[in-house]
């Protein structure tokens, strides 16, 4: 039996109601970004090796995430996409020792849960 989670995950990722796209500014590429699903959150890891936490900002507009840092005395800026599925709202970013974390956490209706079926 084949099993379709994954496929779900990629769908979540890169179909039509969610994409991934780093500003072509940097030139970073999707694989630089480390990506895990939790229970109920999508939690992105990216690399930002000497990046102070004073020179970063972060902003969202409607579904897009835009990071923008100084580096080598360089203003860099990077956006996400994400899709409806997502709670941008509660969305939690933390820089430890060179690594951005961003854990953002699914919307109710879009997390896994068992329906009972009623018996007639």
């Amino acid at each position: 039996m084949r099993d379709y989670g994954f496929y779900r995950l990629m769908d979540d990722l890169l179909a039509y109601n969610s994409s991934w796209q780093w500003t072509e500014q940097v030139g970073r590429n999707a694989g630089d970004i480390r990506f895990k699903q939790t229970e109920g959150y999508y939690v992105y890891d990216l690399d930002l090796p000497g990046v102070a936490p004073e020179d970063l900002k972060a902003t969202v507009d409607a579904n897009v995430l835009t990071l923008e840092y100084q580096k080598n005395g360089k203003t860099h800026q990077e956006s996400i996409s994400f899709g409806n599925n997502l709670n941008l709202g509660n969305m939690k970013i933390s820089l430890k020792l060179g690594v951005l974390t961003i854990k953002v956490p699914l919307k109710e209706e879009a997390q896994k849960r068992t329906i009972k079926i009623d018996v007639e």
